[in-house]
């Protein structure tokens, strides 16, 4: 999709080709901008479509739900302006009950999540044969939510891209920013292997990459991110009618379970958790009917390789989880990056190092919140005051620190 590399003067540059920074080349593009975005690979080479593509409000609280749901609003938007020119299924999510054991965590789980406003019932094992007809017969049931959803995020990532370029965004793929120039305290543009380019505004938006080079010195984000490695099967008939997590996926939402009742962690099957990691045993079914099934998320360095005993163990959970689609065709196996924060919030604000530099990182539902960031950002390129929302997620809040303990509640 590279457009107009002749060009060196922008009104503002964005850095970082993923979801969130599509988006916001659309939204900034929609507000009169000529903008330039900016990917060193190919759009959306990072995290973005390396995820499994769940938009899951299952498991969002607080600030978070209210992103999501004003993020799903604005997709359900976008989604109609285009035709339905991308990945899009809005289809609920399903979080399975996997043991009697575990009836009444669920149950007290739908409730507690009932009175935080949220859409979602219990729904017996009958009623979730409907929707996922393939699941072990120990599954008892499982809590659905009705506001959660599905995306292929590399098709949004483009359908983003291609409508910036039709309100006069200029995409350039295979340009790595190699410092963002300064001077005077103000931003003027960024250096890259092609030279320099223009801009009084630049959008730092690289994902996990949370590092940057500046004239004034290198600056680092509160950000870290975690690996998250996942298989896909051939293509299969299409059964699956929603985006699901196994039971344990509980464990990590910790801040959400913690209190109920009926909760410990003896609940869990963890005969594939290792120390430290988180286990998601998260699984959609794509457009093409390859079953992608997401397992172990770790800290293992900034490693983008799955590793052998990591695939081995998703294996093992998906074929014990979906024993009918163990004759199932192996078609391949990464591994992505979730970028988070201390807080599990991202970071939506103006970077004080420089008057014009924004910055958008720390997503770690990136899925389920790019359309707001890119809405936020609007609001401070044009100078306006921040909405309620972005004011939650600045640079400076107290609960933004360096003391990091991955969950995702």
């Amino acid at each position: 999709m590279t457009s107009g590399s002749d060009r060196r003067t922008f009104d503002a540059i964005i850095v970082g080709g993923g979801i969130v920074g599509a988006a916001a080349a659309r939204a900034l593009a929609n507000e009169g901008l000529d903008v330039a975005l900016f990917e060193r690979n190919r759009l959306g080479f990072g995290a973005s479509s390396r995820n499994i593509g769940f938009v899951f409000l299952h498991g969002r609280k607080g600030v978070s739900l209210d992103i999501a749901r004003r993020n799903r609003l604005l997709l359900d938007t976008f989604y109609d302006e285009m035709g339905g020119d991308f990945e899009y299924r809005r289809n609920g999510g399903l979080v399975l009950c996997e043991s009697q054991g575990q009836l009444s965590l669920i149950k007290e789980f739908v409730d507690a999540r009932r009175r935080d406003g949220l859409n979602i019932e219990f729904i017996d094992r009958q009623s979730l044969l409907e929707l996922a007809p393939d699941v072990h017969e120990n599954v008892v049931g499982a809590s659905f939510c009705s506001e959660d959803a599905q995306i292929g995020t590399a098709t949004v990532v483009r359908a983003l891209a291609g409508s910036a370029v039709r309100s006069g965004a200029t995409v350039l793929e295979g340009y790595e920013v190699l410092e963002i120039l300064t001077a005077g305290g103000r931003v003027t543009g960024i250096s890259t292997a092609a030279g320099r380019f223009e801009a009084p505004i630049v959008v730092w938006a690289t994902g996990p990459w949370h590092r940057m080079a500046t004239s004034s010195g290198p600056l680092e984000l509160p950000v870290k991110s975690m690996r998250n490695q996942l298989i896909a099967t051939t293509p299969q008939l299409p059964r699956l009618k929603c985006v699901l997590y196994g039971a344990i996926c509980l464990a990590a939402y910790t801040p959400l379970v913690k209190d109920l009742p009926s909760f410990s962690p003896d609940l869990f099957d963890r005969r594939e958790t290792k120390a430290g990691e988180c286990m998601m045993d998260a699984i959609s079914q794509r457009s093409d009917g390859s079953y992608v099934f997401g397992g172990p998320v770790d800290d293992a360095g900034f490693s983008w390789e799955p590793d052998v005993d990591g695939v081995g163990r998703i294996l093992r959970r998906f074929v014990r989880l979906f024993p009918g689609l163990s004759a199932s065709g192996f078609k391949e196996s990464w591994a992505g990056r979730i970028p988070y924060t201390s807080d599990n919030l991202p970071i939506i604000d103006r970077h004080p190092a420089a008057t014009g530099l924004l910055v958008a990182s720390g997503f770690s539902f990136g899925n389920s919140s790019a359309l707001v960031a890119a809405e936020g950002l609007a609001d401070l390129a044009m100078g306006r005051p921040k909405s309620a929302l972005i004011a939650q997620l600045g640079i400076d809040r107290s609960t933004l620190t360096n003391d990091f303990s991955y969950s995702l509640g």
